[in-house]
């Protein structure tokens, strides 16, 4: 099942789409109501406002995590950390180009009482389909451009440590 916010994209783009198709119905009676206008097939009228090939276009810009997944790793998902336990990591909005990444961080876990940090940063795929990703975490001092590559079961990062994703 694709996370809520992937539904509710492809919903909104969905309904965009809805919209435009019914204004198009609409206007293409217009001239059967107008005294000596030439009628023109629903076919003439989307043709003339673009919109034959929005239906293509508009499925293009909303992947789902399905189709998006069917080009590369896995990556959407909730993942365990061992450097910060308990804490929230979380992948979402998986594109061609990134994903979102949340997460939080507690000294040195999270957990019931422990303040924690909540962050969220965008990661860079080296190139569409990728199996290696681009994580900026200079936001909190560390550095910036960390490779994160995926082995089968989780992010491996250069410094060893491994985010496992979870079932």
């Amino acid at each position: 099942m694709a996370p809520p916010h992937t539904t509710r994209r492809s919903r909104g783009a969905l309904g965009a789409l809805a919209l435009a198709l019914l204004a198009a119905a609409l206007l293409s009676f217009a001239p059967a109501f107008t005294s000596g206008a030439t009628p023109q097939s629903r076919r003439d009228v989307l043709s003339s406002m673009g919109l034959v090939a929005a239906p293509a276009a508009v499925a293009g810009l909303s992947l789902g995590v399905e189709e998006v997944q069917a080009i590369g790793p896995p990556w959407a998902g909730r993942y365990s950390d061992p450097q910060h336990p308990n804490c929230k990591r979380l992948i979402s909005e998986v594109t061609l180009n990134g994903m979102r990444v949340d997460g939080r961080d507690g000294k040195p876990g999270c957990g019931e009482g422990v303040k924690a940090e909540v962050w969220a940063i965008r990661a860079a795929f080296k190139e569409q389909g990728s199996n290696e990703a681009l994580f900026d975490f200079s936001f909190k001092g560390g550095p910036k451009d960390v490779v994160g590559k995926w082995d089968g079961s989780g992010i491996v990062f250069p410094d060893g440590n491994k985010w496992t994703k979870m079932k």
